[in-house]
């Protein structure tokens, strides 16, 4: 396990950073108040958002080339990082792991 010389571990500084990221992301979006708004946000971020059956699925994995050899910290990192912007900018959207081929590893979707 890599820790930082203030003893934070790798995976706590990735979530830290990546929730403030994702606050940052959300307070300069503004309100996403249906699943559309929130796939333009994403879409204007590097992801290729659809909306399926009620929730946002990624096509793509921004972070691939990293994710396919550090596939814990990426898809952690993006749950961090899409939970904060959704919690800033829509609130009672939730976003959750879920791993399925042909897509990236988070769903968005209605609380």
């Amino acid at each position: 396990m890599v820790v930082f010389p203030d003893r934070t571990p790798l995976g706590d500084a990735v979530a830290a950073a990546a929730g403030a990221a994702g606050r940052e992301l959300g307070a300069a979006a503004g309100p996403l108040p249906v699943l559309g708004d929130v796939a333009a946000t994403l879409a204007d971020h590097g992801y290729e958002p659809r909306v399926e059956e009620g929730a946002v699925v990624l096509a793509n994995c921004p972070f691939h080339t990293l994710a396919r050899d550090h596939t814990a910290l990426v898809c952690g990192l993006k749950l961090h990082l899409l939970a904060a912007l959704l919690d800033v900018a829509a609130p009672g959207t939730t976003v959750r792991l879920d791993p399925a081929p042909g897509r990236c590893c988070v769903v968005i979707g209605p609380g």
